[in-house]
């Protein structure tokens, strides 16, 4: 009768602690860092400890509830082990003072364990598909080290623990990317395992280019802020935490691509390339010519019967590629009214930032004019030029660039009957 009475009294226990122990697996997720501190476990995956070790201490805090005797509990763990473990045979098992255990697994003989690891890539243009390859690279030494020794059958009870561990290895080395695993095993052949990749949002919806130039005008940026736009295309559509990584290699690339344009390479133009990785990502490029400078506008006037509208081009040679060097430089403008030329004939440097001085003969007339520019360069920001005659006379105006292609100037010159007046400069 006691025989009887232990069996049932087993095989309760061992049935009550199959359900916990199912449980156990289904629902308590993997948490990183937060395993049962009473449970040790040896001879199983980095990855799968901790689900092991959750579920063996829900399993035997309840056998210790419901058991008495050291024997019997360890007894049906045992049991409760082997069933619910497939692919591992418990070797060891040892109850530890205050209530813990400690347990050592070993792959069980004969199962397919030999695994080998396939990576699908996405659908990427080159440079992007290098970049892609390079941070795969490090993730899949990482799969192959994980999955080493693991018998297929663990992947029935422990496809969770391996899909968390997935994606906290594809975000460390792929952030942005989803990795979806497909399991194949063929009669004769080893275990296979395929991964494949998804974008995963925030994605880049948008490019916003800006160029600044000092030394090329408006039209000529336009054409190669045209040209990025087609040409960094690729870029749309992928996670932006993937290319905040690989920001510095997309500033590059920009740069590799407009330095190729004809504009670049015929003006000798250096770049600068700064990239915002965002859902509308910003590019900003600074292309400065190291010969030459080339600037032109259109301008009206309001407030002034003495001033007509003006087209105006300004064309200057560097004799150094640094900001501070010496440019001579030639301005000519025309009248609208009577197609009356003035030109101008100087020279300036830049004795600090976006400060530059400098004198200046203007035809007809012949008149020397020494000359003053402060001017940054940037969108919604003020500058200033001023130009002053040994005669006295006053010449300039504070302005606001509006955007890279509209500005408005209080213009002053001493030597028309309204010196005041209000100026919008087109930036061709």
């Amino acid at each position: 009768m006691r025989r009887r009475g232990a069996f049932s009294f087993s095989t309760a226990c061992a049935g009550a602690a199959a359900l916990i122990l199912a449980g156990a697996l289904v629902f308590v997720p993997p948490s990183w860092g937060k395993a049962d501190e009473g449970v040790s476990v040896q001879g199983i995956p980095f990855w799968l400890t901790e689900t092991v070790e959750k579920s063996l201490g829900a399993v035997w805090r309840e056998l210790s509830s419901r058991a008495s005797r050291e024997e019997e509990r360890e007894r049906v763990l045992r049991l409760v082990v082997q069933r619910l473990y497939p692919g591992y045979s418990l070797e060891f098992l040892r109850a530890l003072p205050q209530g813990g255990l400690e347990a050592r697994f070993s792959p069980q003989k004969g199962l397919p364990d030999n695994w080998r690891v396939y990576l699908s890539f996405p659908p990427l243009e080159a440079p992007l598909s290098e970049w892609f390859r390079k941070d795969v690279a490090r993730l899949e030494e990482n799969l192959v080290r994980g999955l080493e020794g693991v018998p297929s059958p663990v992947f029935g009870w422990g496809d969770v623990a391996f899909r968390d561990f997935l994606a906290r290895e594809t975000e460390a080395c792929l952030p942005g990317w989803h990795g979806t695993p497909v399991m194949r095993f063929r009669e004769g052949e080893g275990p296979e395992m395929e991964i494949s990749f998804t974008p995963r949002p925030p994605l880049v919806l948008a490019l916003l280019p800006s160029l600044q130039s000092e030394t090329l005008p408006v039209i000529l940026r336009q054409d190669l802020k045209e040209g990025m736009l087609k040409d960094l295309s690729p870029l749309v559509g992928l996670p932006v935490a993937w290319l905040r990584l690989h920001a510095a290699e997309v500033e590059l690339w920009s740069a590799s691509l407009l330095g190729e344009r004809n504009v670049t390479s015929r003006a000798d133009a250096d770049l600068a390339v700064h990239f915002e990785a965002e859902q509308l990502s910003r590019i900003r490029v600074d292309v400065e010519s190291a010969s030459y400078v080339i600037q032109g506008w259109l301008a009206g006037y309001a407030g002034s019967d003495g001033h007509y509208p003006e087209l105006g081009l300004h064309f200057g040679k560097k004799f150094s590629s640094r900001k501070d060097g010496v440019e001579l430089y030639g301005e000519w403008i025309m009248k609208a009214n009577d197609f009356s030329l003035e030109s101008r004939w100087g020279l300036r440097w830049s004795p600090w930032q976006d400060i530059f001085l400098g004198g200046e003969f203007a035809y007809p007339g012949e008149d020397l004019w020494w000359r003053f520019w402060a001017d940054p360069r940037e969108i919604r920001s003020p500058y200033l030029w001023w130009r002053y005659n040994p005669e006295g006379e006053h010449n300039g105006a504070l302005g606001w660039r509006i955007n890279e292609h509209f500005s408005l100037e209080l213009y002053y010159d001493e030597r028309a009957g309204d010196q005041l007046s209000l100026r919008a400069v087109g930036n061709l």
